[in-house]
């Protein structure tokens, strides 16, 4: 969970995805082996954030909004794999969401976001998925092969 400069976040969803499995978790793979090269991912990560903007989040005319962004992620085997995206909430707004994929990730990788704006600046705030073991499964019912 991260809190500064009036944006609350926190992570509120990881899955660890088989691209054996699940459809979406292929596609990444792939899209990241053509874009990089290297071996297919045999894993993803699903990363789920929630922020919240305060009433009285500092803007001006160039910077209306809170932003999250999520950042690279570094693996347990110590590849950086490069994700693009940002979203972001004008003040007052409560439970904006952002979801990203991020191929070969798994257990043990550190996953980075930051918040804030052009007008603050940004802080960074890191996370490091525990084993296995330590997350919840998730069954999903007959016919049903993906999130």
């Amino acid at each position: 969970m991260g809190d500064a400069d009036g944006i609350a976040s926190l992570i509120d969803l990881v899955v660890v995805l088989s691209a054996a499995n699940d459809a979406d978790c292929r596609l990444k793979a792939k899209n990241y082996q053509d874009l990089f090269g290297g071996t297919l991912a045999e894993t993803c990560l699903l990363v789920q954030w929630r922020f919240d903007v305060a009433a009285d989040f500092h803007v001006d005319q160039f910077s209306t909004e809170g932003s999250l962004a999520p950042d690279d992620l570094v693996t347990a085997g110590g590849q950086q794999i490069h994700v693009g995206g940002i979203t972001s909430g004008f003040p007052g707004t409560q439970d904006n969401g952002m979801t990203e994929m991020y191929a070969f990730g798994g257990p043990g990788t550190v996953v980075r976001w930051r918040t804030g704006s052009n007008a603050i600046g940004y802080s960074t705030f890191i996370y490091t998925v525990p084993p296995l073991e330590q997350l919840l499964p998730v069954f999903l019912p007959d016919g049903v092969d993906r999130l």
